[in-house]
């Protein structure tokens, strides 16, 4: 008999209570914070008082095509061709290329060729225009969300000792120096400590924080945290950004839509949406990310990340770690023909309330993921993996360890029509309550497995 998530640290044993109770633990306050999030009003988007220097007209970059952003220079003109003359404001440096660039390009000063750089100091930046077609020179509340321009290569992780940071890319540590890109306006976002979600204040926090939309070529965000963002509209209407539809209830801490951006030296957390994607949604898009943590995210499917629609993005060196999804997909959700490419990730302590703690795979979606470890996630089906609906799944050189589920603690397939293959795969230490504690196969998928590895706790 199928057993509830809410009935699982009843019937665990002895010997796996201490291994998966604090997990199902956390899980349960999960579905209990997230019930009341989804229910609370949301207002609609109001201005705020924080505003940008307004001087856009003036900038102008050096001779190397670098502006400089440093929030806290002082007798600055605010041109941004020197960290003397540093633009206080990030939003001001984006809002100057973006009506620079247009719609096409014609006006800009860079192009693929010569592409603009803005170099960030340490800071904490607010996005201060509305992120719509033709809106964004005005503050639009919730709506203001930082926007990737085409070509356009930007840099955080620089010292605020401009003395020091005149030194260039080099001299950045995006550790010790950081630049946070937030949407909590007003700066009360509250954090339940031990789970490392946000559960109040952030109902007036953007929807989300970077929008990369349609084709912006090279573009970069690379040195950044980024945090704050709450996609929880109502779904009813949506943002159009340089052409393209971005819905209000995806994407909370990055959304891409039908775009390409290149995200590196990342750390996307405390970021959550009543939909899809906590960290970041991706649909048609296809980033690519380089030494990126997305951690500490909630969502109603991906916790961490979630692809639709085409999405094949691309993850090395990525950590997933820690997100939470009230349905499927702790840490990622991918539908709809989705084929991220994972190379060296780390897919651990994720939570979801239904199906896949580490990934969850449905409707045509084709994962190929090579040197990735899946451990410690938590789900009521398929604690590391989840497999249905069409879906495809190569694995090479990956560990699923020490997950946990009702059914399925390592994998859970639940489709005939899906199909894996597997080679160098090593499946054990995971637990389950009712079924094989590593693997649950339902209906004879299509499987090709070598060299699997598979061995109960």
């Amino acid at each position: 008999m199928a057993i509830s998530v809410k009935e699982m640290a009843l019937h665990l044993s002895d010997g796996s209570r201490q291994a998966i109770k604090a997990g199902f633990s956390v899980l349960l306050r999960l579905l209990l914070s997230f019930a009341v999030y989804g229910v609370h009003a949301r207002p609609s988007p109001t201005l705020h008082d924080v505003k940008g220097d307004g001087r856009s007209g003036n900038i102008d970059p050096d001779g190397n095509n670098i502006l400089y952003v440093n929030r806290n220079a002082s007798d600055s003109n605010g041109r941004g061709n020197s960290w003397g003359n540093a633009i206080l404001e990030l939003a001001d440096a984006l809002r100057w290329a973006r009506e620079r660039w247009g719609t096409a390009g014609a006006g800009a000063p860079w192009n693929e060729t010569k592409p603009l750089q803005i170099w960030v100091a340490a800071g904490v930046y607010k996005p201060l225009y509305h992120a719509g077609d033709g809106q964004y020179t005005i503050d639009g509340g919730r709506d203001n969300a930082f926007v990737l321009v085409p070509y356009v290569k930007v840099y955080g992780g620089f010292p605020v000792d401009t003395v020091v940071a005149d030194t260039g890319l080099e001299s950045r540590d995006w550790n010790a120096n950081r630049t946070i890109l937030s949407g909590d306006f007003n700066n009360d976002d509250q954090y339940d400590e031990a789970v490392g979600w946000v559960v109040g204040g952030n109902e007036e926090n953007a929807y989300h924080v970077v929008v990369s939309a349609g084709a912006v070529g090279t573009a970069v965000l690379d040195g950044f945290t980024v945090t704050g963002g709450n996609a929880d509209g109502n779904g009813r209407t949506v943002l159009q950004v340089n052409r393209s539809h971005i819905n209000r209830t995806q994407g909370g801490g990055i959304v891409n839509q039908d775009t390409a951006p290149i995200l590196a030296n990342l750390i996307i957390n405390g970021n959550s949406t009543v939909g899809s994607g906590g960290g970041m949604d991706n649909c048609r898009s296809s980033p690519v990310l380089t030494n990126v943590t997305i951690s500490g995210n909630l969502a109603n499917h991906g916790g961490g990340m979630a692809n639709a629609f085409h999405a094949a993005p691309i993850l090395a060196d990525v950590t997933i770690a820690s997100n939470s999804a009230v349905n499927d997909g702790g840490g990622i959700y991918s539908t709809d023909t989705a084929c991220p490419v994972l190379n060296g990730v780390i897919i651990s302590n994720n939570l979801a309330g239904g199906c896949g703690g580490g990934m969850s795979i449905h409707t045509d979606a084709g994962p190929v993921l090579t040197d990735v470890s899946i451990s410690g996630n938590v789900a009521e089906k398929g604690g590391g993996l989840f497999n249905a609906s069409n879906a495809s799944l190569r694995l090479t050189n990956v560990a699923i360890k020490d997950n946990s589920a009702a059914n399925g603690g390592g994998i859970y397939v639940t489709d005939p029509s899906a199909s894996m293959a597997l080679a160098g795969v090593i499946i054990e230490g995971n637990s389950a309550l009712n079924d094989d504690g590593d693997t649950a196969v339902i209906g004879n998928p299509d499987t090709a497995a070598s060299s699997v590895h598979c061995r109960n706790r």
